[in-house]
């Protein structure tokens, strides 16, 4: 009962085989299986927007959990979710650093439903200090007016 999502090609357009396949286990997990490592894999085709574009939908539709920034696959993404007791004071905290040498002007964000709720995006300045910074809201998310450049962390928390 696995579905084949992509298929892998030679240079000629030749099958090779499936690339990746999806199933759903007998205790309503859903498993997704890529036919190559991510072990000493320095490809660029890894990271690409179409690959992205894939992973976003396919984790999107399995387990919705995730803040996920768009249109930007060299955006590393750390999320953190306050402990239970802090859960009034912040709905999270993300660090997002930009591993392309190409800086970007805004950043658009997928967010999981209970990341919608929020009233203020705030960011840390020069000084060490927390300030709103002015965003959009849209339909799956967020985009922000804020931009991020080469390898300088953007700390952004939602209140």
């Amino acid at each position: 009962r696995a579905e084949v999502l992509t298929e892998a090609y030679t240079f000629r357009r030749e099958f090779v085989c499936p690339a990746m396949t999806r199933f759903h286990n007998s205790l309503g997990g859903t498993v997704i299986v890529m036919g190559m490592t991510l072990e000493k894999n320095y490809s660029q085709s890894l990271l690409n927007y179409r690959r992205q574009k894939l992973f976003h939908q396919l984790i999107t539709e399995a387990c919705d959990e995730f803040v996920l920034v768009k249109d930007d696959p060299r955006i590393f993404t750390l999320m953190n979710e306050p402990k239970e007791d802090a859960k009034d004071e912040f709905i999270g905290v993300l660090t997002l650093i930009n591993l392309s040498s190409d800086d970007t002007e805004s950043l658009s964000l997928h967010l999981p439903e209970k990341w919608k709720a929020f009233k203020e995006i705030l960011s840390v300045n020069e000084k060490g200090e927390w300030i709103p910074i002015s965003y959009e809201k849209t339909t799956h998310g967020v985009k922000i007016a804020q931009g991020a450049n080469y390898l300088s962390p953007v700390y952004l928390m939602f209140k």
